[in-house]
């Protein structure tokens, strides 16, 4: 009886011993868990999926709207620049057609130029009336050249800008990915710190129940012996 109460006594002061040193693990790792999320930053891989996933949807739907726009400008502006030269083909343009002012003044080039006509079929180029068509001709169209150079301008500044977008909302995409990437580091060694935590947490708590089991094992033991040794022989 003595040798099994001195064994359970052991395994009791064993367990407590190994309770400590438990309890002192979980500590340690529930710090180091805490540390990690403060200066990582860092979210579980399950609390961050839907947050990054949404972000990489927003940014590359909105790469393909500023992709989309840049050829739009870039072919507008392509369009006037080629045609530019040749009045004729602007008609062709639909940045020209849309142009109130181009209108206008194509409108006054071609009755200019049908006047010119009709007026050479019976006068010469020396002619008063002549001069007077030819020159309001040049001016009306060096005013078609400068209105459709500014509209080019314009049509440049807009297909620059539309780049300039699409280069920022592509440079932003692959910005997040990376950070991305980044973050699926730091919740790896999250996630990793958080299994560890509730492995020593759990270990702890079933060496704490097996201390307490261990406990009351040997206080039964303990009265058992007092009674049997507290007996007396029969008489």
């Amino acid at each position: 009886a003595d040798t099994r109460t001195s064994a359970t006594r052991d395994a009791a002061s064993f367990l407590t011993q190994m309770l400590a040193e438990q309890r002192g693990a979980v500590a340690q790792s529930e710090l180091a868990l805490q540390q990690y999320r403060e200066n990582a930053n860092a979210v579980s891989v399950g609390d961050r999926d839907n947050i990054i996933t949404e972000r990489l949807v927003r940014l590359s739907e909105a790469l393909t709207r500023a992709r989309t726009e840049r050829i739009q400008k870039q072919t507008a502006y392509e369009r006037v620049r080629d045609s530019s030269k040749d009045v004729a083909q602007l008609d062709s343009v639909p940045a020209v057609r849309d142009n109130p002012m181009v209108q206008r003044l194509k409108i006054e080039v071609g009755d200019l130029q049908r006047r010119k006509t009709d007026l050479g079929q019976s006068l010469t180029e020396r002619h008063p009336e002549m001069i007077k068509v030819n020159a309001a001709l040049e001016q009306a169209e060096s005013r078609l050249r400068a209105q459709v150079s500014q509209l080019l301008d314009s049509l440049r500044a807009e297909y620059e800008s539309a780049v300039a977008l699409e280069t920022a909302m592509n440079d932003a995409l692959e910005k997040q990915r990376t950070e991305t990437l980044a973050q699926n580091r730091r919740g790896i060694n999250l996630d990793v710190l958080q299994r560890d935590a509730e492995t020593n947490r759990k270990l702890y708590d079933a060496l704490l129940q097996r201390t307490k089991e261990a406990g009351i094992t040997e206080q039964l033991k303990s009265s058992t012996a007092r009674i049997v040794d507290n007996a007396e022989p029969p008489r």
